[in-house]
């Protein structure tokens, strides 16, 4: 009993590191990315056969292509590659991530539903409660500025992660796959509060827009018709209120810049830069695109603008391969790819919890 706890508890720390990574705290973030991928690889070792169920094959081999790709992609420009990996300058690595892909199907395929199950449901809960202690944490850190958007900034740049951005795209990922299973009424009401407390609009956006669409599909035709025409009468008023400057705002501006950037590129570039990309490094990504000094945000446009177009379908390719893996999995990623307009990376590590959620438990 001891080692089915030990192992138990290995196996939820793993889906912890996949969820609550991007710690403020630099050597906690190495440790959590690093255990991501140790973790599965080292589980493999200790067994003697490589069983792969068939419909992970797809997501493995789509996640060894852009590890493949990278490593080519590495040593091709390894002249130019900086190695900083403080703050955003870590971004053009996290391709290789897609590692962890590799390793964890590989081992889900050898664990049991039952432990699987039983995981899910101690790792919800810890999950929830670090949550709870961290939102708490984030308040006493600073209490003028909790919920109020005029020094939102403050506020979304304290406690465990390095920014609540990054707590919102997770939160957003789990949420959506809680609501397509059973699972207790507690996570489904706390969690999106959570979200809230977060700030991040975009991430509380596409939730939102996540809600809005999964209402339609279980209406009927009239009210469906109902739904969107009011769906459309209360953007248009949102439009007009503007709340919290959303649209007058210049971080939503710049995701608009981002986009217009590339657009502007792509006429005058050539082969050599339209397949394997236009920069090697933060800095010379940053100057290429010419936003004020910043990356692109959106996951797609990074890998447009570090990889090249092979870099874009390997990144939509990689995405696309988790829908089969769950009859929910599609909504949960057009939650995250909307929210991945404003800020996402390449790899995006907490899908396999959602994959998990939307797999080992019941359905809704």
């Amino acid at each position: 009993m001891s080692s089915v706890n030990y192992n138990k508890g290995l196996f939820v720390l793993w889906l912890m590191s996949l969820t609550v990574f991007n710690s403020s705290i630099f050597g906690i973030r190495i440790f959590l990315i690093l255990y991501s991928v140790g973790y599965p690889f080292l589980y493999l070792l200790s067994k003697s056969s490589m069983m792969v169920k068939k419909e992970f094959l797809m997501i493995i081999g789509f996640s060894l292509y852009w590890t493949l790709y990278f490593s080519l992609w590495f040593v091709i420009n390894i002249e130019s590659i900086s190695f900083d990996i403080s703050g955003p300058n870590v971004e053009m690595f996290t391709p290789f991530l897609y590692l962890t892909n590799v390793f964890s199907f590989m081992m889900l395929s050898r664990l049991s539903n039952i432990f699987l199950k039983d995981s899910l449901k101690t790792f919800l809960k810890i999950y929830c409660l670090f949550l709870i202690v961290e939102c708490i944490y984030r308040y006493f850190l600073e209490p003028n500025c909790f919920l109020n958007y005029s020094c939102r900034f403050e506020a979304k740049t304290v406690g465990y992660h390095s920014t609540t951005n990054a707590l919102g795209l997770s939160l957003i990922a789990i949420i959506s796959s809680l609501l397509y299973v059973n699972a207790k009424s507690f996570y489904k009401i706390v969690l999106p509060a959570l979200l809230i407390s977060t700030m991040a609009r975009a991430a509380i956006v596409a939730q939102l827009v996540g809600y809005g669409v999964k209402t339609y599909l279980n209406r009927g035709f009239i009210l469906k018709f109902f739904f969107i025409f009011l769906s459309i009468s209360l953007l248009y008023y949102i439009y007009l209120i503007n709340p919290l400057g959303i649209f007058s705002d210049g971080s939503l501006l710049s995701k608009i810049d981002f986009f217009d950037s590339a657009f502007k590129i792509v006429p005058n570039s050539n082969t050599v830069q339209l397949l394997l990309g236009y920069g090697s490094n933060f800095r010379e990504v940053t100057e290429i695109v010419g936003v004020d000094g910043f990356s692109p945000h959106s996951p797609m446009l990074k890998a447009f603008f570090y990889f090249g177009f092979i870099g874009v379908f390997l990144y939509f390719a990689s995405l696309l391969s988790y829908l089969s893996l769950a009859p929910g999995m599609w909504f949960v990623a057009m939650v995250f790819l909307i929210c991945s307009f404003a800020g996402a990376p390449i790899y995006f590590p907490t899908l396999i919890p959602a994959f998990l959620i939307l797999r080992y438990f019941k359905a809704a």
